[in-house]
This record gives C-alpha cells, sequence and structure tokens, in this order.
C-alpha cells in the first residue's frame, strides 16, 4: 500500500476518533524501516519496547502505577 494511500486512511481514522472524543496513535509516522525484524513484517524488540512506552504514555500508565495481580 502507498503512504499516500495509508496517509489518507489515517487522516479517516483522526476524524473519526476525534468525532468519538478518543486519541488516535498514527504508530507509521513512528515506525522506519530498521525497526522491523529480519522478515520486514512484525516490529524488532526495541521498537516494540519504544511502542509500549509511547502507549503507556498516551493511556497515563507508567511507572508508580500499581500492577493488577490475577487472583
Amino acid at each position: 500500500m502507498s503512504q499516500r494511500r495509508i496517509g489518507a486512511i489515517n487522516s479517516r481514522y483522526a476524524w473519526v476518533v476525534q468525532m468519538l472524543g478518543v486519541t488516535f496513535l498514527d504508530t507509521n509516522s513512528w515506525v522506519d524501516d530498521w525497526n522491523f525484524g529480519r522478515n520486514g513484517l512484525r516490529i524488532n524488540r526495541q521498537e516494540a519496547r519504544c511502542l509500549g512506552q509511547l502507549y503507556c504514555r498516551v493511556c497515563g500508565i507508567g511507572r508508580g502505577r500499581k500492577k493488577m495481580r490475577s487472583e
């Protein structure tokens, strides 16, 4: 899929989530070609960790917050 098409789709997503009052993260702008593993399909561990930290910041989850334990 072309970058132009991806951008157009992401713009539509951004509009929808704005109408719903939620946050949209365009992770395509955070991931580059070198962030993928050898197969080119999955992000590597370092990038997975970076995206996880991004999601935690956006969701307000982070250090100092207690983890829930399964009962």
